[in-house]
């Protein structure tokens, strides 16, 4: 099977680190760990998955999947991060699938669960990300790996049957916290392209998240987990958008955050 499963450990999970791994049952896939966790989780899980361990530092998602996808020994990746875990349906497609066309990338269905329900509308409830492609057919931009690079590049991108399920954090500390630094990311990401923040962002972009979420995604179906999670991701939305306000309000006073633009 030319196929290489390269999971990105980049916290102190142990237990959603054991269920990625238990749901990997593809007979000939290679399994690598790519830890950048700085604990030993990953490497005392490794060998008895037959899986190999390979320490790495993070460098943000973006170069860190470009990183770790260098250490695979196959060219066609399956990229997945800790506790991301394969559905009976994925599995069949991925051991059924042809790996011979090599301009193909394949975007795969997530589905979360949130406060004990699985969500099957709004923002977490349905949506799909580019997770597997053969490397051979991707050139990097100074070495980071998005999903606008496929489409660049002229990559015909398919969907896979089959879902990556997600178990959303609901103790509301350790959500905000991870929704916190992923705002961060998005801000910094927004500073280095030079993309502004205008009073519109701030007050509209919100609005319109909740909006879409809620109502055009069919969020409300969801119950009160949908009405959260579509107020979560309004939240998310102002607080990128207001962290990357800060910055450029630090640049003017302080000329060394220049360092976000690096």
């Amino acid at each position: 099977m030319n196929l290489s499963v390269v999971i990105i450990v980049c916290k102190s999970d142990a237990a959603g680190t054991l269920r990625t791994l238990q749901s990997l049952r593809l007979p000939g896939a290679e399994l690598v760990l790519y830890d950048t966790s700085k604990t030993s989780i990953a490497k005392d899980l490794a060998g008895g998955f037959n899986a190999r361990w390979v320490e790495g530092d993070w460098k943000g998602y973006e170069q860190v999947r470009y990183e770790a996808s260098l250490v695979a020994a196959n060219d066609w990746i399956l990229m997945l991060h800790t506790g991301e875990e394969l559905d009976r349906h994925l599995r069949i497609s991925l051991l059924g699938l042809n790996y011979g066309n090599k301009q193909v990338a394949y975007r795969i269905r997530f589905k979360s669960l949130f406060n004990r329900k699985w969500l099957c509308h709004g923002e977490w409830g349905g949506h799909y990300h580019i997770r597997l492609a053969n490397r051979m057919t991707v050139s990097a931009e100074d070495q980071k790996i998005s999903e606008a690079l496929f489409r660049q590049q002229g990559i015909t991108v398919q969907k896979l049957g089959g879902n990556i399920l997600h178990r959303v954090l609901h103790d509301r500390p350790s959500l905000h916290g991870k929704l916190r630094r992923d705002a961060r990311l998005a801000a910094i990401r927004y500073f280095r392209h030079g993309q502004h923040c205008t009073l519109l962002h701030l007050v509209i972009s919100p609005l319109v998240a909740f909006f879409q979420n809620y109502l055009l995604k069919l969020g409300f179906l969801d119950g009160r987990q949908g009405y959260v999670c579509a107020r979560l991701g309004a939240w998310y939305t102002f607080a990128k958008y207001n962290l990357l306000r800060k910055m450029y309000q630090d640049l003017k006073s302080h000329p060394e955050t220049a360092k976000y633009a690096k």
